[in-house]
C-alpha cells in the first residue's frame, strides 16, 4: 500500500521543485553527506550535490532531477545537453570536489519509454572515456521512479516505522491522515497536530526528516490537484518546523539549512501559482465568485483572510528574500487591491485567523505603506468590537470550523449556550500591529477601541527552546490580561505592553534561517507570534509616510 502512495505521488508531483525536499532527505538517510542544494543560474547541470564514501574512496555525487517520464526526444532535446554539462564542468557549488571520481544520476519521477532505455544505455558505457581521466573518473547511472519508490520506503516510512511498536502506531497514522486528505476531510489543525509527529520520532535525525519531507509533499501535492493552496503551504510548514527543530539542535546544521532552503523553495512555488491563478480569476467582484461551499458568507471571510496571508507570506518568502523591489511592488497592491475591494478581508471569523494579519500588515510597512496597513487594522477593529458587543466574542485559536460556526451564530440561536468569550488573541494581536505603524492616532484608535469593547488581551510567551516548536517543556507563559500603554508606543524598547517584557530579544533561528522562519511557524501554529523580530523585518524598508489629516475613526468605519 505504501509504494501505491509513494508511486501516485511521484506520478503527479507538479514541479522538480517539489521533489528537492524530500530528495535530499533521501539522501542523507541512505548515508550520504555534505549534501548541497544547488539553484540558480550557476549550478551547471547540477540540482544536489553529495559525496558518499565507497571503500576507502570517497566519491562526488551529482544528481539533475527531472519530472515525468523520459522519452527519446526528451532526452536528446532537453536533457542530455543538462547531463553532459554535469559531465564536464567543474564550476558550480564551492562544495563540489571534481579532483576524484564523479558520479552523475539522472532521477526520474517517471520512467524510461521505449528506445530511450539503449540510448540511456549506449551512454552510460561512453561516460568514463569521454569524460573521465585518469585520476578523475566518471560515472552516469538513472534513478526512475521504481528506485525511488523503493529507496523511499526501504529508508524512510517503512523501513523506519516498523522497528517499533510505536513506529507501526505511526505507520498506521499515516494512513489514517493521507485517507483524511484523500477525503477532503483534514483540517489546517489537524494537519499541524500530525505534523508534531515529525519532530521527535524516529530519534534517528535522518530518517525522522525524511519522514517529514516525503509525507508532507504527499499532503501537499494532493491538496494542490483541488487547488487548495493554504492546506499546501501548511503540510510544508509542518516540514519546515521539524527541520527548524534539528538546526536549532545543531544536528547537521549546514545540511538542515539547505535542505530548509529547499522546503522555502517549494512554499514560495506555490504560493507565486497561488498569486498567478488569483490575478487570472479577479474581476471587480472580487474574490466572492472563487468561493464555493454551502455556507458560503463565512467560506468566503475564510478565503479572504487566507488569501491577504498567503499574499503577506510572498512579499518575505519571494520579494524579500531575493530582494526584488518589482515583485514586491506587484504583492502589495494586489494585497491593497483584495483589501478594498473584498470586505470579508476584516471579517476574522475566530482567533485563528490573528496571527494570518501579521504577514500583509508588515509587508504594508516594509513598502511603506502605513496609510493601507491602519486603514486595515482599523477596519478589523471594527469587525471585532462589533462582536465583542454585539455578539458572544469570537471562538479561540485552536477552534474547528464547527466551533466557528457556533460562536457566529450564537447570538440568533441561543440553544447553542456559547458563553461570552471576551479573551481575543486578535485584539492583542491588532494592538500590536498599530503599534508598528508608529501612527499614535491609529495606535490610540485600535486600543481605545477594543478596550470600550471589553476585548481582554492575551498573549502567548515562548521562550528560545524546542518548547517554541511545539513540543512538552517549560518556559511559556500566558499573559491573560495585558496592559498597554496609552501614550504613543516607544518601539525603540519595545515596551508599549507588559507581555512584551519576557519575550526574547532574538532567537537562535534568525541567526541561521532568518526572521521568516518565525513567521512560517506562527503560520502553522496559529497561537504564538514573535513582535520582537518585526523591526528587523521592516527596517530596511524607505521612511513610512504619515497618516494623512484625514484619519478615519472607528465610528466612521462602522458597518451599518
Amino acid at each position: 500500500m505504501l509504494r501505491n502512495v509513494l508511486d501516485d505521488y511521484l506520478a503527479n508531483i507538479a514541479a522538480e521543485s517539489s521533489l528537492i525536499a524530500p530528495f535530499m532527505a533521501l539522501l542523507a538517510a541512505m548515508g550520504f553527506e555534505d549534501i548541497h542544494f544547488v539553484h540558480g543560474p550557476f549550478e551547471f547541470g547540477k540540482d544536489v550535490i553529495t559525496k558518499k564514501r565507497q571503500g576507502e574512496t570517497l566519491v562526488q555525487y551529482v544528481f539533475q532531477l527531472k519530472r515525468g517520464d523520459m522519452s527519446v526526444g526528451k532526452w536528446r532535446s532537453e536533457v542530455r545537453g543538462q547531463v553532459e554539462t554535469a559531465l564536464s564542468s567543474n564550476l558550480g557549488d564551492p562544495a563540489f570536489n571534481s579532483d576524484g571520481p564523479v558520479e552523475v544520476v539522472l532521477v526520474l519521477t517517471g520512467r524510461r519509454l521505449g528506445a530511450v532505455q539503449l540510448e540511456l544505455k549506449d551512454f552510460t558505457a561512453e561516460v568514463p572515456e569521454r569524460f573521465g581521466r585518469e585520476a578523475r573518473p566518471r560515472g552516469f547511472d538513472v534513478w526512475d521512479r521504481d528506485t525511488l519508490v523503493e529507496q523511499f520506503a526501504k529508508h524512510g516510512l517503512e523501513g523506519v516505522n516498523r522497528i517499533t511498536v510505536g513506529g507501526v502506531l505511526d505507520y498506521g497514522a499515516f494512513f489514517t491522515a493521507y485517507g483524511q486528505v484523500l477525503a477532503d476531510q483534514m483540517s489546517p489543525r489537524a494537519l499541524e497536530e500530525y505534523s508534531r509527529r515529525w519532530l521527535d520520532e524516529p530519534k534517528e535525525v535522518a530518517p525522522r526528516l525524511l519522514i517529514a519531507c516525503a509525507e508532507a509533499e504527499a499532503f501537499a501535492s494532493k491538496f494542490l490537484e483541488r487547488g487548495e493552496y493554504y492546506e499546501a503551504v501548511t503540510s510544508y510548514a509542518g516540514a519546515a518546523r521539524a527541520v527548524q527543530r534539528s538546526v536549532f539542535d545543531e544536528e547537521g546544521v549546514e545540511f538542515h539549512v539547505s535542505l530548509y532552503e529547499a522546503i522555502l523553495d517549494a512554499i514560495t512555488q506555490i504560493l507565486k501559482i497561488f498569486k498567478s491563478r488569483l490575478l487570472a480569476s479577479l474581476d471587480e467582484k472580487g474574490l466572492l465568485p472563487l468561493v464555493v461551499g454551502n455556507a458560503l458568507p463565512l467560506s468566503y471571510a475564510v478565503q479572504c483572510c487566507r488569501t491577504l496571508e498567503l499574499l503577506g507570506l510572498l512579499y518575505f518568502l519571494d520579494g524579500v528574500r531575493d530582494k526584488n523591489e518589482e515583485r514586491q511592488a506587484s504583492i502589495v497592491e494586489l494585497i491593497e487591491r483584495i483589501h478594498s475591494q473584498d470586505p470579508g478581508t476584516v471579517h476574522p471569523l475566530s482567533d485563528v485567523f490573528a496571527v494570518g494579519y501579521v504577514p500583509p500588515v508588515l509587508a504594508l510597512l516594509h513598502a511603506s505603506k502605513s496609510q493601507a496597513a491602519s486603514k486595515l487594522l482599523a477596519e478589523t477593529t471594527v469587525f471585532v468590537c462589533d462582536r465583542l458587543e454585539d455578539g458572544k466574542g469570537i471562538a479561540g485559536p485552536y477552534a474547528t470550523p464547527e466551533e466557528e460556526l457556533e460562536w457566529v451564530f450564537a447570538t440568533l440561536l441561543p440553544a447553542l449556550q456559547v458563553h461570552h468569550r471576551r479573551n481575543c488573541l486578535i485584539a492583542t494581536v491588532l494592538c500590536d500591529l498599530a503599534a508598528m505603524t508608529c501612527d499614535e492616532s491609529t495606535y490610540k484608535d485600535v486600543l481605545n477601541d477594543l478596550l470600550a469593547a471589553g476585548a481582554a488581551f492575551w498573549f502567548l510567551t515562548v521562550p528560545d527552546t524546542p518548547v517554541q516548536f511545539g513540543l512538552p517543556g517549560k518556559g511559556s507563559i500566558m499573559f491573560p490580561n495585558i496592559e498597554y500603554v496609552e501614550e504613543a508606543p516607544d518601539l525603540n524598547g519595545m515596551n508599549f505592553g507588559n507581555h512584551l517584557e519576557t519575550v526574547p530579544e532574538t532567537y537562535k533561528l534568525t541567526s541561521m534561517l532568518g526572521t521568516n522562519a518565525y513567521l512560517l511557524l506562527s503560520f502553522l501554529m496559529r497561537d504564538r507570534y514573535f513582535p520582537k523580530l518585526w523591526l528587523q523585518m521592516i527596517r530596511n524598508s524607505e521612511p513610512r509616510e504619515p497618516i494623512a489629516e484625514g484619519h478615519v475613526s472607528r465610528a466612521e468605519l462602522r458597518h451599518d
